[in-house]
Order: C-alpha cells, then sequence, then structure tokens
C-alpha cells in the first residue's frame, strides 16, 4: 500500500484527488482526456488557496514518483492518506486515474496563465516545484526555454520517466555532462547508445588512457557486450576481466556473448584454462571445443 504523510493543510486536497479518482469510475467525471470543469475548477480554487510553502510540498510529494500516468487497468492501487499533526486518516482504492486530474488542470493552467497574474505565479511554481508524474507531464505540454528547462532538471531527479524523456530530447552535449551514464535504468542506457554511439560513451567513461578499469568494463559490457570492440581490450585485460566475473559468479549462461568475446582475445595455448566457463552453456562450450580442435 503506498502511503501518503502530509500536513494538515495538504490533507484535503491529496483526498480530493482520491475521491474524484473514484467518482470517475462510478459516473464517468472524466472520460479520456475530456475534463469536467467543475472538478477543474474546484481543483484549482484549493491550489489557490494553498500557501507558497504548502504547495511546494504539494508539489515535490513523493506520491508523485509513484503515481501511474498510463491508461490504468487490472487491480486497483491501495492509497494510505494521514495527515503529520492530527488525527485525519483515510484509505483509498483507486483506478489511477486521478493523473488525468493532473494532466487535464496543467491544460487549463496553460490557458489561464497569461490572463491571470494569480495562475501566472501557479503556473511558475509548477515549473520550479514539481517532480514525477506532474513534471512528466509539464515536459510533455511545454515548448521552447521552458521544455529545456523542466528537461535539464528532470536530469537531477530520480523518476526515470522524467529522466528518459530528457535523454531522449536535450542537447548530446549536456547528455556529455549528466550522470545519465551511471543509470541503472536499461531504457535510459539504451537511449544514451542510440544517441550517443560507442565511441563517444566510451570516450567519456574511459577517456584516452590504455589501461582499462575492470569494474567499469564489466559493468559496460555485461550490459551490452558491444562495449567490447570499443575497448582497448588485450589478452591481459581480458584475462582480468574473465577473473573477475568468474569471482563475481556473473551469469555464464546470460552472459555467453560477452565471454565468447573476451576469450577471443586469448591465445590457442591458453583457451584451455577457460574451459570452466562452458559450464551451463553450450555456445561457450562450443566455442572452446572449437579453439581446441
Amino acid at each position: 500500500m503506498n502511503k501518503i504523510i502530509v500536513n494538515k493543510d495538504l490533507f484535503p486536497i491529496f483526498n480530493f484527488l482520491f475521491e474524484k479518482d473514484l467518482l470517475f469510475e462510478k459516473n464517468n467525471f472524466i472520460k479520456g482526456n475530456v475534463f469536467n470543469k467543475n472538478i477543474i475548477l474546484e481543483f484549482d480554487s484549493m491550489l489557490l488557496r494553498l500557501s507558497k510553502s504548502n504547495l511546494k510540498k504539494f508539489l515535490n510529494n513523493s506520491f508523485w514518483n509513484k503515481q501511474n500516468i498510463s491508461t490504468p487497468f487490472g487491480n486497483p492501487s491501495f492509497i494510505f492518506v494521514k495527515s503529520n499533526n492530527s488525527s485525519d486518516v483515510k484509505n483509498y482504492s483507486i483506478n489511477n486515474r486521478n493523473y488525468l486530474i493532473i494532466s487535464n488542470y496543467l491544460d487549463y493552467l496553460m490557458l489561464n496563465k497569461n490572463n491571470s497574474p494569480i495562475h501566472y505565479n501557479l503556473w511558475k511554481s509548477f515549473l520550479s516545484n514539481s517532480k514525477g508524474s506532474i513534471l512528466y507531464f509539464l515536459i510533455k505540454k511545454t515548448n521552447g526555454k521552458e521544455k529545456s528547462s523542466l528537461l535539464q532538471r528532470g536530469l537531477k531527479l530520480s523518476d526515470h520517466r522524467v529522466k528518459k524523456l530528457s535523454a531522449s530530447n536535450l542537447p548530446v552535449d549536456l547528455i556529455l555532462k549528466s550522470d545519465l551514464f551511471d543509470s541503472s535504468n536499461n531504457s535510459i542506457r539504451r537511449i544514451i547508445i542510440k544517441r550517443l554511439g560507442y565511441i563517444k560513451i566510451v570516450d567519456k567513461i574511459f577517456g584516452k588512457s590504455d589501461k582499462i578499469d575492470i569494474d567499469l568494463a564489466i559493468k559496460y559490457i555485461s550490459f551490452d557486450y558491444k562495449f567490447i570492440d570499443y575497448l582497448n581490450i588485450t589478452e591481459e585485460s581480458s584475462k582480468k576481466i574473465l577473473q573477475k566475473m568468474e569471482e563475481s559468479k556473473i551469469s555464464k549462461f546470460v552472459l555467453y556473448n560477452v565471454i565468447i568475446k573476451l576469450l577471443s582475445y586469448i591465445s590457442d595455448k591458453e583457451i584451455a584454462y577457460y574451459i570452466d566457463f562452458s559450464k551451463n552453456s553450450r555456445k561457450i562450450s562450443n566455442y572452446i571445443q572449437m579453439r581446441l580442435s
């Protein structure tokens, strides 16, 4: 169950979102991407009544990192909302459709920000303080300098959905200065490889030195064995990498392409010493037997 712990002033607005989520299921207040004006206006009124600090806390709440932003099907989510300075507690079984309220409210805010000073200030607060799913929708809906600024801010946040947008849209020179290379998310890594290519990534991670950082090499070639072709692999470094992989009990079955590629750097005289790598992998076994014949 997701837990949302908020102060007493934010308790009503989160409850509103989840109550309307339930109403959507029962009464079709929102259908597709068409919003019901009354819900949006009420939500707007609640946001405008928040103090600056509470608005920032609302936009920064960790819930937005977890909120489902795709069309929800299947089992509902369970939300536990508690005020940290009162006895207010509520439990909800929701269908994750409250994201439609957020998405459509942003459309409303974009239409009104240039005609209303209070909505302009509210818009600026959304741009500066949002995270997670709110930031995701903002990036999708904005253009120009606003979009660029949001994408750059997304680089510093933990939400993978936002980072994927940053990786896909930011200029290459900004990506090269970022920490996206260290992402644990495979989708982000694939985007980086596609946009930059292996050579630029190797230059960024390993530099121009002839010496290879063995741990870094294992990290990158385990993700994509094609990195081996762009690293300064020698027979000596190949032996060190294979030894480290053996010690760390990395799956030889999953990484057979990596191991076979590394074994290709080993001389015919020494290939027999690596026969243990053929256990649990017919492809590695066939390769070594071919080299021994």
